[in-house]
């Protein structure tokens, strides 16, 4: 875990582009959230994405997070040129789920399959580092409205 973490401490480190369009042939990184921060427990709830985008080949980080954010799932993403994109994810209890969406300078639209095998709309804004949005609303992150 430690050595996963000083990698992606050195991706975030990279510059931070237009990830959406990688145009500018070189590696970049942005991170997209809504976690927060539980009023009662403390606990955090929601979504992080990393986008971490190689001149080669293109990596989504996904964190899920319902009590407490679990471990990433880094795993190859396809970022086509309209910055569309889709990836198979695992995180927490979530065993297996595709995930799509678009991604922009200012936020990625994901659609989540969270209630059975119908994708939820979630609009994640892009955020400067690991931090929460704060306090959470009182309905859970994924019947927020959009």
């Amino acid at each position: 875990m430690r050595a996963f973490q000083i990698a992606l401490a050195a991706v975030l480190l990279l510059p931070a582009g237009n990830v959406a369009a990688n145009t500018a042939g070189r590696a970049e990184a942005a991170i997209y959230s809504n976690l927060c921060d539980e009023p009662e427990s403390g606990d955090e709830d929601g979504i992080r994405i990393t986008v971490l985008r190689f001149v080669e080949d293109d990596y989504l980080a996904f964190q899920f997070a319902e009590g407490w954010a679990n471990a990433p799932d880094i795993v190859p993403a396809k970022i086509g040129r309209d910055s569309h994109f889709s990836a198979d994810v695992t995180a927490g209890y979530i065993q297996h789920m595709k995930l799509t969406g678009v991604i922009s300078p200012k936020r990625i639209v994901l659609y989540m399959p969270i209630v059975g095998n119908k994708p939820q709309r979630i609009v994640l804004p892009r955020v400067s580092g690991h931090e929460t949005l704060g306090r959470c609303a009182v309905i859970p992150f994924y019947a927020r409205p959009k």
